[in-house]
This record gives structure tokens, C-alpha cells and sequence, in this order.
């Protein structure tokens, strides 16, 4: 915050001078009480938090994550506004202050914060738009305050839960024949949060549930700061992706079977972006597949290959694609 800077300069300046740093002068300046009725050149922010409501039921619950990128709209009386997406903890950060020459609220007043949620999205908390009355508030951090902050807001994608125990998120169904049973739903279940430990990344290492993996990266979810990788997220903190936006594959000699797993698209600028998703036994091609992204969540791609021996993804104009929670048969 801008009012701490503020206190630390005055005090180093103090130190600077010639002065004893025993005098009355200097105890009196680092261990002053402020006085409240005078304003500094500080900020705050008034935020809106928009959070993925997987289950749609407009409340915010543990299993629910922030989402990146989503825009609010900021409008205040006199019609004047603006748009801030929201950053990687779900926040839309709105400055503050009666003293800064460029504050995004600068004056008292009714304000409208409205979350515009992305297409094919819709609000689940029923309060996309709020009116939030802000006030002068001499001795606080910006001088303005808001008599209320705006409350959280839930946006869910339409179809969600539409891929039923296997996911919450929307479904995309394969080309494969599996048939689904609850032999088939006692998978192997990959979401690469023993891979690595750290805000780091690392090749994914053959051998991993005895299966290779040919241009696997797995991440943490906030290494590139990118919003699919944040979005994409549907377990833990880990996620995999295309290294350098490059064909992917996996593969095994013996013969396994892919269930599905969840894709998203790492980046804004490939928004729409197609994985296209090729299943080999052998050398004979046996599935096929287009998935479509986004980068404001996964969708649940539910190949349902069976017996097959490598898979390989690959993403259209050669951008990142994030997986996450893949699902096999690995007998």
C-alpha cells in the first residue's frame, strides 16, 4: 500500500539527518500514533471476486474455484465506466482514492459494478448487478470507502454436469465404443500433483503409470499466470501441458483404454481454439476426434477409447492445451 511507502521515506529521511537516533525527535516520528484527520496519498481497492460455481447452486462452496479473466463493468453516475477483467484469485481490483491524480474512483457516489460473464455463462447468484455507494472517509488508506462491498459472484457454464459422475463439467462425447459401467468408472485417475512439488515446471517422465509421455509439461497451475492453466485446474494444483503448444502423446506397447479427461485452453488468444485427438492400435488409426476450447474452464472429453496403444493430441494453430484429472484403464 502507497501510505506504508509514504511513512517508510519520511522515516528514512529522518534517519538521514544528523541526528541522534536516540533524540525524542526520531522515537517520536517511528512510533507516532497518525493523526486520522489528516488525509495521505494512499488507495484502496473495491473488488469484485467472481468465483466458477461448479455445481450451480449460487453458493460458494469448497469445491468451487475463482475464475480468471471475466470482466466487470465499473459505472458511475454520470454514465462514465470501464471494464477490468478479473486477475488470477478471481478479483476485479478497483482503486480507490480522493488524493491520486488517476484513480479508477475518485469522487463520493453510486456506483454499479456489473460481472459480465463470458458467452455460453451465466450468473448463478443472481446479483450480476450491484449498486454500491461510496463515501469520504478521512484518515483511511484512500479517503474513500464503500458503505458495502459488492458480495461474490457465481457464474457457471451452461451444461455443466451434463458428464454426470464422471465430471461436473460440460461433456464433449467421443468417437469411442467403450461401454460404460461401474467397472469402467473404477479408473486409473492422473492429476499430476505428484509429479511435481513446487511453483515450477517439469517434463512429465515415461514410466509414469507404465505409460511413455511424449511432450508432456506438468505445471503449477500459477507459474504462467496464464488464465487456462488457473481455470483448467479441476484437482489439486498441478496440470499438464502441450510443451511449446506441440503434439502431445501417450502410449504403451500393451494395449489400454482412455476414458476421458478434461481440456482447456491455456491462453485468451486462442480462444476456440481445436485439440484434434487421433488413437492408434498398432498402426491402424481406430478413433478420431475435435474438442473445442475455452479458456474459462474445462470440458470433459469423454473418448471412451478402448484397447488402444497410443494417443495423441493436437492442438490447431499449435497452442497450449491444459489437461487435467485424465482417466484410464490400465489393466
Amino acid at each position: 500500500m502507497r501510505v506504508k511507502s509514504i511513512l517508510i521515506a519520511s522515516v528514512a529521511a529522518i534517519l538521514a539527518s544528523p541526528v541522534s537516533a536516540n533524540s525524542s525527535d526520531v522515537r517520536d516520528e517511528i512510533y507516532r500514533v497518525r493523526d486520522f484527520n489528516k488525509a495521505l496519498e494512499g488507495e484502496v481497492h473495491i473488488s469484485s471476486f467472481v468465483f466458477n460455481d461448479i455445481t450451480g447452486d449460487g453458493n460458494y462452496g469448497l469445491g468451487d474455484t475463482p475464475v480468471v479473466d471475466v470482466y466487470v463493468s465499473l459505472k458511475s453516475e454520470d454514465g462514465s465506466g470501464m471494464l477490468v477483467p478479473t486477475n488470477i484469485d478471481g478479483f476485479a481490483n478497483f482503486t480507490a482514492s480522493s488524493t491520486q491524480e488517476a484513480p479508477q474512483i475518485k469522487l463520493p457516489g453510486t456506483y454499479t459494478f456489473e460481472v459480465i460473464p463470458p458467452p455460453g455463462w451465466k450468473v448463478t447468484t443472481g446479483n450480476a448487478l450491484q449498486t454500491i455507494e461510496i463515501e469520504d472517509k478521512i484518515g483511511s488508506p484512500g479517503g474513500l470507502v464503500a458503505k458495502t462491498v459488492p458480495t461474490l459472484v457465481g457464474i457457471s457454464r451452461e451444461g455443466a454436469g451434463s458428464a454426470g459422475p464422471l465430471s461436473p463439467h460440460p461433456l464433449v462425447r467421443g468417437s469411442g465404443k467403450l461401454a460404460l459401467s461401474p467397472e469402467t468408472t473404477a479408473t486409473t485417475k492422473i492429476g499430476f500433483d505428484d509429479i511435481i512439488g513446487s511453483i515450477g515446471i517439469k517434463k512429465m517422465p515415461n514410466g509414469y503409470h507404465g505409460l511413455n509421455w511424449q511432450n508432456w509439461v506438468v505445471s503449477h497451475q500459477r507459474f504462467y499466470k496464464g488464465e487456462g492453466y488457473i481455470n483448467g485446474t479441476t484437482s489439486g494444483e498441478f496440470i499438464a501441458y502441450n510443451g511449446s503448444g506441440h503434439p502431445m502423446a501417450v502410449s504403451r506397447d500393451k494395449p489400454f483404454d482412455f476414458v476421458g479427461g478434461h481440456f482447456t485452453s491455456a491462453w485468451r488468444e486462442a480462444e476456440g481454439e481445436i485439440v484434434h485427438v487421433k488413437a492408434w492400435r498398432g498402426d491402424e488409426l481406430a478413433y478420431q476426434d475435435d474438442v473445442k476450447l475455452s479458456r474459462f474452464g474445462p470440458v470433459f472429453f469423454q473418448a471412451n477409447y478402448d484397447q488402444v496403444t497410443r494417443i495423441e493430441f493436437k492442438t490447431d494453430h499449435y497452442w497450449q492445451v491444459v489437461t487435467d484429472d485424465l482417466q484410464f484403464r490400465l489393466d
